[in-house]
């Protein structure tokens, strides 16, 4: 399901970013948006055929981890907005800021759960499920 949720939202912020982005950047946008979108159907294919009971919404640690990269996410959300207003707006269009980061970052977390690696879940670094 996290592949599903994370590469739809890749797409769509992929989406955003071709707005008032380049021709060139543009193109790149859109394949991007593609590849995101092929990790969410890949992982809707993957969510639809597992048990129920493997889901992580059965473990507490998870829930508590998924609160806190909530809390880091709009602590940088943030932080990016002050940047864009601070002048960073002046020679790059908003949309393509957000559109390139959310989605890039959204669509890698989003393969990144397909193949089934746990970022982050031993302290240790990443390792497979």
């Amino acid at each position: 399901m996290t592949a599903l949720i994370l590469g739809f939202f890749g797409f769509v912020w992929l989406g955003r970013g071709q707005a008032d982005a380049s021709a060139g950047l543009r193109i790149a946008l859109a394949v991007g948006g593609v590849l995101a979108l092929l990790v969410a159907v890949a992982g809707g294919v993957q969510a639809f055929r597992s048990p129920a009971s493997d889901s992580t919404l059965h473990d507490r640690r998870a829930w508590r981890r998924y609160g806190l990269i909530v809390g880091v996410e709009f602590a940088l959300a943030g932080a990016g907005a002050a940047a864009l207003a601070a002048g960073l707006a002046d020679w790059v269009p908003p949309s393509t800021v957000t559109g390139l980061g959310a989605g890039v970052l959204l669509t890698l977390f989003a393969a990144t759960a397909l193949a089934g690696v746990e970022v982050g879940a031993s302290g240790k670094g990443a390792g497979r499920r």
